[in-house]
């Protein structure tokens, strides 16, 4: 695609100052390309702090240290912040936004595999990411063209699916058990049962034809996503056979 080829000498001096080759290349003028980056990223970076419940400051020091890399003088930072606050809001276009984002840069490109890979680390600043995080983080990586195998080396390198420290495994369990309903300690095939029925009953296929808008469709997605990771968690700690 055209777009892809614009503003390659931006996109290479970020690929590499984001992969730490050269911290000294200097960050050419991107255009477009450039600001949709850095809307994308740093929105993206207010939406997993949101997720994870606080703005903590190790996610503030992760974002200025982005700043760096991406070369912003002080004017590209305070818009930098702007964009992070935007993505806070439950309803900043991040998937909108990485899908512009992805068009410029391209699927699976190299740019585009340490875009996902800010975002994992991003997410795991406090040592662990949660089940709303890796929701949306699989998500972005699905734009970007990453099967699911490689968003869990991409984005859980440091981190392998389920193995976290007890406490964020804890709450981890604690937020699975809320999205089917259920008291935690529930027994092995009450879980089976409560994510059984409520599969059928938000299946994005059993919307009412007069539902069938974007956003409706998008909304069940979204839950429906979350019912399968949560009975994906709890299967994995009961060892529950699908």
């Amino acid at each position: 695609m055209l777009q892809s080829l614009l503003h390659s000498g931006y996109k290479k001096a970020i690929t590499a100052r984001l992969r730490g080759d050269d911290r000294g290349i200097v960050v050419p003028d991107g255009g477009r390309t450039a600001r949709v980056f850095n809307r994308t990223i740093f929105m993206l970076f207010g939406r997993l702090a949101r997720l994870d419940g606080q703005v903590s400051a190790a996610a503030i020091d992760n974002t200025t240290r982005v700043m760096t890399l991406l070369g912003l003088d002080p004017a590209g930072r305070l818009l930098a912040m702007d964009y992070f606050s935007e993505g806070k809001a439950p309803s900043a276009p991040v998937l909108q936004a990485t899908r512009s984002l992805v068009r410029l840069i391209g699927r699976r490109s190299d740019l585009t595999r340490l875009f996902l890979e800010a975002l994992g680390e991003a997410a795991s600043l406090d040592g662990g990411i949660g089940l709303q995080q890796r929701i949306l983080l699989r998500d972005i990586a699905e734009i970007c063209g990453f099967s699911k195998p490689e968003f869990e080396a991409i984005c859980l390198q440091q981190m392998p699916y389920g193995d976290y420290r007890t406490g964020q495994m804890t709450s981890r369990l604690h937020a699975a058990y809320n999205v089917l309903q259920l008291a935690p300690g529930a027994k092995p095939r009450d879980i089976k049962r409560a994510y059984l029925r409520l599969v059928s009953r938000h299946h994005p296929d059993k919307l009412p034809a007069h539902s069938h808008s974007r956003e409706a469709l998008l909304q069940a997605q979204q839950q429906f996503t979350s019912i399968r990771e949560a009975y994906e968690v709890l299967s994995n700690n009961h060892r529950i056979s699908a």
